[in-house]
């Protein structure tokens, strides 16, 4: 079965305040016979592509996974075009809905 694992990864630089770092959130899918294994190999890959480098001002930056997010099974035994591989689902309230709306009625 196919997973997708949703990761947190920060990118500090020496140096510089814990503020002014850079997050990122990546999705990589995983093939696994059971959820267990599908988190363990998500965990592993994610502390494998940890990684550092000197960037053009010579700081040294380094790249830290930080947690597993979520994981998903995707349900589907192989994969396709257009597969949807994570989902989320929020209520969220949209502000140009409700401007357009006010402007409309007077």
């Amino acid at each position: 079965m196919w997973y997708s694992a949703k990761l947190l990864f920060v990118s500090k630089i020496e140096g510089r305040p814990v503020e002014e770092s850079l997050f990122e959130e990546s999705i990589i899918l995983v093939e696994s016979d059971s959820l267990a294994n599908a988190q363990k190999h998500a965990l592993k890959l994610a502390e494998d592509s940890e990684h550092g480098y000197e960037n053009e001002q010579g700081e040294r930056v380094e790249w830290e996974f930080q947690k597993l997010i979520e994981i998903q099974d995707l349900c589907e035994e192989s994969l396709y075009s257009g597969i949807e591989v994570f989902s989320t689902l929020s209520y969220r309230h949209n502000e140009s809905d409700e401007a357009e709306r006010v402007e409309e009625n007077p």
